[in-house]
């Protein structure tokens, strides 16, 4: 780690050749790390590195939370389709420098990329964050990067290169985790221009070197996963060698951090099917061999006893680990051949100690070279994005095998990681699969959880209308719902004499909940269902009693029962689709029939991905009018890792209010008073009002829910009616507790009855006017002023030009009188602070300078005689009114934009309502101040040769 660091750009460079750091030069491989680069033949690249030594390098500055957290390999944060260590020139500034979670776990700086493998290595740990944060937040530019301050267009937004200078203060452990590079401490943030003088240091990583090991001599160790390693020795008899191999066996170590059973399985292709495997069930004391014939259970057989050829095997749970351990004849008639050289193999393990589905994130194919140790996965399983493919075993989801007969086996497709659906079409004698006549389907769904299931039958692939077979296990039903909206109370099981299903089950079985169960494929008055192509949604709970899914937690897909080809709709693939009132994914926020709140939950879609549940508890000895001593019992639930918030108000505006604020990231739920915008004025209420009751909050991975029971009349705080209210809601782009940007809403809800709708942001048409007349003062009336001087010989001889300018500029300066009077009125209306921001600041210094350049005009010293000479004091008056009119339109330029911007974020305008603004106004922009430079230009060449 690096202490005393400086923060330089990239081109800075290093004072001499750049520090080394030690893991690039370390002597042994690191399990899972990237393949060091080539070290050039340079003496004093040899050189061991010591602890006191001086560095620099310059390279791609990234945060330890994008390489090390996020994966194996780490992927960035804001783009997870990008390895980290692959392309960091796609790592953004805003998620570098804005995201506490990446900030707060360090800094270090990357060494070069490797040409073989297409990753840099780990160079050195910096210990002095701020020094970082400093030097590439003012080189980085404004906007999306909220704490950057560059305002230049050059001004990079991604891919941090700087010159680091430092000295070494640790030599690091050489583990593929933060705590494996050097550090450097007393460091110096330089431009990456400044570079080094002399060779930079080449980290120790990037020069590691794998200690190649006889295999046959020790054990090798390949480590499958974060959590799962895998140890091996090949064992060669007397009378042959590693290369003929005759005899020999191999012996096998799994060690996976967990209780669960452990797989390692022997592929011609990488493929599950048709592979075969050692499985070891610590439940039942086995260690056996299997044929894997598909992806059932039913499916994945122990070979028979003649086979079960294995020796020296063992499987035991210990210390929270599970080891299991075997001997294997690498060539045995019949089965597939394990070589001293390239094999490819297959790893899983499951969430219990008993046989089950493994998940989809755990297992995964790789190649092996057992005489090297040298593994990797299958080049085709390589890329960040794969597409997909019918048999890839890795491919993304819905996934499924080679094309089957559906009507004679189960077909099965992956409809999430961690979501299976299998089904067999049953036909009877007497009709085909292409007409089907009394067909019917047997549907068995798998999810790796505790929560309600469900498949639903849709014409549109969108919720509302469709047909659901939904399973509870917590009360053992199966039955089919017409799905009438998005609320509880929209979605209801259908009659009696529509509940047709036979052999229903549902039941939680190792940490799986499984719901079997067959339809009639035709049936009167419901959506059909075909052999060939059909439009399904399915969707899964977070618990197993009947609630909302979650926004990641469904999808439709297409589905050919026949073949087993499946895909989501075309109409669902955008990744931003615009909104549409119709949509599964339209904005809310929504809510069903009227209900009674004080008997069971409310739901109120606050957001697309953000669901306010909540109760009204009435004590005995009183009522819901009256409601002395109720309390609210509220949940809210947003898709993704951030705080969440909800706020009590009586005007709809932030500033005055009381809030409920849960930080994942501490465990806390406290209460909070909002005494304005800034982190600083949002400060938790008193130990003495913090009256919350059964507070809590969690991040479940893939959804924040905090939880908590308030006193709806305290003391001295913003009483919660029973009737109607208005709250605002607000939630983070990450667990710390920072600013919200248009992720917030105010909305009026009558708690009774759970009816609500969107509360307007107070005075949008002020400052929509506000806006407006801004343009036409700078936009259109100053330009116009500037070019009546500047193209006068376009206009008749004459004070024709003087007047058009005098009366342009007069026209600018009443209409940015009004604009500047609307802003101090609805400021101190909406209780803000004046001129605290650069926008209002910059409003401020314009209003100054344009009252002094009106007042120039004005007082102006007279035009001298027909003749006469112009006096200094003309002549000084002319450079100074040319200079701060180009200095005021410039200003109104930047201004007006950042108007634009401020309003986008303040009425939650859309980003690309916001760009297709912004892209208009610069087109104006250009074309005025073309006829400015371009035509003035022109003019005033024109007649300095005619002088």
């Amino acid at each position: 780690t690096l202490t005393d660091i400086q923060v330089l750009d990239e081109s800075v460079g290093c004072d001499g050749a750049p520090t080394i750091p030690p893991l690039c030069k370390a002597g042994a491989a690191v399990p899972a790390a990237p393949t060091p680069a080539p070290v050039p033949d340079d003496p004093a690249a040899s050189d061991e590195l010591m602890v006191g030594d001086d560095v620099c390098i310059t390279g791609y500055v990234m945060d330890n939370y994008c390489i090390y957290t996020t994966g194996n390999p780490g992927v960035l944060l804001d783009d997870q389709s990008v390895v980290t260590l692959e392309n960091p020139e796609l790592h953004s500034f805003y998620c570098l420098l804005d995201v506490g979670v990446c900030y707060n776990s360090g800094f270090q700086v990357l060494g070069e990329k490797n040409p073989d493998t297409g990753l840099h290595c780990p160079g050195f740990e910096l210990d002095d964050t701020d020094a970082v944060l400093e030097v590439a937040r003012a080189l980085g530019k404004n906007g999306k990067c909220e704490t950057c301050t560059g305002e230049e267009d050059s001004n990079p937004e991604y891919g941090y290169r700087a010159t680091i200078k430092g000295k070494v203060k640790s030599l690091g452990d050489g583990s593929h985790s933060a705590a494996g590079p050097p550090t450097l401490t007393d460091i110096q943030v330089l431009d990456e221009s400044v570079g080094c003088d002399g060779a930079p240091t080449i980290p120790p990583l990037c020069k590691a070197e794998p200690v190649a090991k006889d295999c046959s001599q020790e054990f090798c160790d390949n480590q499958l996963s974060p959590d799962y390693l895998l140890r091996y020795q090949i064992n060669v008899p007397d009378d042959t060698t590693a290369d003929v191999c005759d005899g020999c066996t191999i012996s096998m170590e799994l060690i996976y951090d967990g209780e669960a059973w452990v797989s390692v399985a022997f592929s011609t292709d990488g493929q599950m099917i048709g592979s075969e495997a050692v499985i070891g069930l610590p439940g039942d004391n086995k260690v056996e061999k299997y044929n894997l014939g598909g992806k059932s259970d039913s499916a994945v057989l122990p070979m028979s006893e003649i086979n079960q050829t294995l020796s020296d095997t063992s499987i035991e749970v210990k210390d929270g680990q599970t080891i299991m351990k075997f001997t294997k004849i690498m060539k045995e008639a019949g089965e597939i051949e394990i070589t001293p050289g390239d094999n490819t193999l297959l790893w899983a393990h499951g969430s219990s100690d008993v046989l089950g589905y493994h998940g989809f994130t755990s297992k995964s194919p790789f190649e092996l070279n057992l005489s090297s140790g040298a593994g990797e996965e299958p080049a085709n399983e390589t890329p960040s994005n794969p597409a997909p493919t019918p048999d890839s075993d890795s491919a993304p989801v819905p996934e499924t095998g080679p094309a089957k007969d559906c009507t004679k086996e189960f077909c099965d497709n992956q409809l999430s990681s961690g979501y299976l659906l299998r089904y067999q079409i049953n036909v009877p004698d007497g009709t085909t699969v292409d007409v089907c006549d009394g067909c019917t389907i047997s549907m068995e769904l798998i999810y790796d959880g505790d929560a309600w299931v469900s498949v639903a039958f849709s014409t549109d692939g969108k919720m509302i209308g469709s047909e659901a077979v939904i399973g509870l296990p917590g009360d053992n039903k199966v039955e089919k719902y017409n799905l009438g909206g998005k609320s509880d109370s929209a979605v209801l099981p259908m009659s009696e004499i529509n509940q047709t299903l036979s052999d229903t089950s549902i039941e939680v079985k190792d940490g799986q909940t499984i719901m079997k169960f067959t339809k009639i494929m035709k049936e009167a008055g419901e959506i059909g269902i075909t052999p060939g192509d059909n439009t399904f949604l399915w969707a899964h709970g977070s618990s197993d009693v009947l609630g909302y899914h979650g926004f990641t937690s469904k999808s439709p897909f297409e589905l050919n029962l026949s073949s087993g080809a499946g895909e989501e709709p075309a109409n669902e693939t955008p990744s931003n689709p615009a909104p549409n009132p119709d949509s599964d994914s339209a904005p809310v926020p929504e809510t069903g029939p009227d209900k009674d709140c004080t008997k069971e939950f409310c739901d109120n879609q606050l957001s697309s991905g953000y669901l306010l549940r909540y109760q009204i508890n009435v004590p005995d000895g009183t009522t819901v009018d009256v409601c002395d001593g109720c309390t609210i019992s509220m949940e809210l639930i947003y898709d993704g890792d951030a705080w969440v918030s909800v706020a009590f108000s009586t005007d709809g505006k932030m500033i005055g209010s009381e809030a409920v604020i849960g930080l994942p990231g501490d465990n806390k739920v406290e209460k909070y008073n909002l005494g304005g915008k800034s982190e600083s004025v949002v400060l938790p209420m008193p130990e003495s009002q913090q009256t919350l009751l059964d507070t809590s909050i969690e991040f479940n991975g893939e959804q924040t829910i905090m939880k908590f029971t308030k006193i709806m009349k305290e003391a001295g705080e913003i009483e919660i009616s029973s009737a109607d209210n208005t709250f605002l809601w607000a939630h983070g782009s990450n667990d710390v507790l920072g600013y919200h940007v248009s992720n917030r809403a105010s909305v009026a809800l009558n708690l009774s009855s759970g009816a609500s709708e969107t509360v307007a942001v107070p005075n949008k048409s002020a400052w929509l006017a506000h806006g407006i007349m801004a343009f036409f003062a700078w936009g259109v009336f100053v330009p116009f002023a500037v070019q009546s001087s500047l193209l006068r010989d376009l206009l008749p001889k004459g004070p024709l030009w003087y007047k058009l300018h005098r009366g342009f500029n007069s026209t600018a300066f009443a209409f940015f009188v009004v604009v500047f009077a609307i802003a101090v009125t609805f400021t101190s209306k909406e209780g803000a602070t004046h001129f605290d921001n650069k926008h209002q600041k910059m409003g401020l210094a314009m209003f100054i300078m344009a009252a002094f350049q009106v007042s120039g005009g004005v007082f102006r010293p007279h035009v001298p005689e027909e003749g006469q000479e112009k006096s200094v004091v003309r002549k000084s008056w002319e450079v100074g009114h040319r200079v701060l009119g180009v200095t005021l339109l410039a200003c109104g330029f930047w201004q007006m934009r950042e108007g634009i911007a401020l309003y986008a974020i303040k009425y939650s305008v859309s980003e690309s309502g916001e760009g297709s603004l912004g892209i208009a106004y610069w087109v104006w922009i250009g074309i005025m101040t073309a006829l400015i430079v371009l035509g003035g230009g022109y003019f005033k060449l024109k007649n300095t040769n005619a002088n």
